[in-house]
């Protein structure tokens, strides 16, 4: 599947949410092997993990589908099937949105975050 990038106001709208799940912070309650799953009536199911418990990596992960959580699946079961882990992740079609500092943000992702006019300091700004 080819990337799919966001537009402008779809941009903003994914900070926002970004910002409502910093002030949540549900990596204080579950762990990246806790699998959420949500079903929309006539959709795919979609299947949500999320990622910081151990405090590594703040974020939510989102498969859709069967083939969404094949490859969710795929991460779990790397190490036993004796798959490169870095070969899993090139292999994904997921949404991931992580939080971090400013120095793990790509220049085209800072660029987009200062086009729309926010600004994050600390630690798990955006």
């Amino acid at each position: 599947m080819m990337r799919v990038e966001a537009d402008k106001k779809q941009w903003k709208k994914l900070y926002e949410i970004g910002d409502q799940l910093k002030k949540i912070a549900p990596w204080k309650k579950f762990w990246d092997m806790d699998i959420f799953a949500v079903t929309y009536e006539g959709k795919e199911t979609a299947y949500f993990t999320i990622l910081g418990k151990g405090g590594y990596s703040m974020g939510i992960c989102m498969y859709l589908g069967i083939a969404g959580f094949n490859d969710l699946l795929g991460i779990i079961e790397s190490e036993r099937l004796n798959v490169s882990h870095d070969y899993i992740l090139l292999q994904q079609n997921n949404f991931s949105m992580y939080l971090g500092n400013r120095d793990e943000v790509s220049e085209e992702s800072y660029r987009v975050i200062k086009d729309l006019g926010l600004k994050y300091r600390g630690n798990a700004g955006l």
